[in-house]
């Protein structure tokens, strides 16, 4: 793996990370890769009420994005503990991973604890939305997410923005 303190960039892969997932086994984004898009959420902690909120937001769609093929991922910096705590009591039915040092929210170039962001990837890695919510908590809408999710999945990689159509 590279190490980069730069954010991802369109045009680029997604730098990849394995981390523990919250409730046993590990979160490798590889495994999406030629799969299912992506939509990462970094938040502060397992007890920012503004980033529990956002991510009660995402449950409450979460079947939308399922409909195209996109899965969500909550990475926590904190501890095991915390992040088993935040996923059972928000019942999230998606994954949260643990960030413990804050090592892949640094690789991405955010300060853990300081930063909150969301980016989205299409189904091979390539980022498309990177947005660094900061301490204001400016969270991306879930409805554009998911319907930029839509268009991810209707377009072939590597940016050619040619829709792919297929006969009903």
């Amino acid at each position: 793996m590279t190490t980069t303190s730069e954010p991802p960039r369109e045009g680029l892969l997604l730098p990849g990370f394995q981390l523990p997932r919250s409730g046993g086994g590990v979160v490798r984004v590889r495994a999406y890769r030629g799969r299912r898009a992506l939509v990462l959420v970094f938040v502060h902690d397992a007890t920012c009420d503004e980033c529990r909120t956002y991510l009660c937001r995402a449950l409450a769609v979460y079947a939308a994005y399922g409909d195209e093929d996109t899965e969500v991922v909550a990475v926590v910096p904190d501890s095991a503990e915390r992040a088993a705590a935040l996923h059972h009591t928000l019942a999230l039915p998606f994954p949260v991973a643990i960030d413990h040092d804050g090592a892949v929210a640094r690789r991405y170039g955010l300060t853990p604890g300081r930063d909150a962001a969301v980016m989205v990837t299409d189904r091979f890695g390539e980022p498309r939305i990177w947005h660094i919510c900061g301490a204001h908590h400016d969270f991306p809408n879930h409805d554009e997410l998911i319907a930029e999710a839509r268009y991810l999945a209707l377009t072939c990689s590597g940016g050619c923005s040619v829709p792919i159509w297929s006969d009903p």
